[in-house]
C-alpha cells in the first residue's frame, strides 16, 4: 500500500493536492512511500475519549500528523504560520517537559486560545522526533 503524504512549502501554506504545486507554487508535492518505516506514533485524544494513533515523519510538527490524517479538532487554519491558535492542544507529561519552550510567536498566540491550560501548546510549533514517539496530546473541546 502507498502512503500519501502531502509536503507544504517552506512558507508553511495549505496544503494541495499530490502530484501538484504548492499552494504557493514554489515546489511539487510529492508522494511518500515510507509503507511500514518505524516512524514515531502520536496519540491524539478527543475531547469525548476517543483516541487515533498515527505515525508522524521525523521533523514534521504535530500540526503536520493531524492534517495529513483528518484528525479532527485541529483546524489549522493559517497552515501552520503560527498567525491563529486553531492547531491549540494539550501535551501530556512526559512529553510536555521534553519540549522546548514557546517561541515568542507562539506564546503570543497562546494568549487567544479557548481554555488555555499549563500544557498547552499549538501544535504547529511541536516538531516531531524520534524523541516524541508515543507523544500524547489532548485536543480541546472547540477552537478559538
Amino acid at each position: 500500500m502507498l502512503a500519501v503524504r502531502l509536503v507544504v512549502c517552506e512558507r508553511r501554506s495549505l496544503r494541495s493536492t499530490p502530484g501538484r504545486l504548492c499552494i504557493m507554487g514554489c515546489h511539487e508535492l510529492r508522494r511518500d512511500s515510507s509503507g511500514d518505516r518505524n516512524v514515531p506514533r502520536i496519540t491524539f485524544v478527543h475531547f469525548d475519549g476517543a483516541r487515533e494513533t498515527h505515525g508522524a515523519h521525523v521533523g514534521d510538527t504535530v500540526m503536520d500528523c493531524a492534517l495529513d490524517n483528518s484528525v479532527r479538532g485541529i483546524k489549522a487554519q493559517c497552515g501552520g504560520g503560527c498567525t491563529c491558535s486553531t492547531c491549540h492542544c494539550y501535551v501530556e507529561s512526559p512529553w510536555f517537559e521534553q519540549l522546548p519552550p514557546p517561541i515568542s510567536d507562539e506564546q503570543d498566540m497562546l494568549e487567544f486560545v479557548w481554555e488555555r491550560r499549563d500544557n498547552s501548546r499549538l501544535s504547529c510549533q511541536v516538531f516531531v522526533d524520534d524523541d516524541l514517539d508515543g507523544i500524547v496530546v489532548h485536543i480541546p473541546e472547540m477552537q478559538a
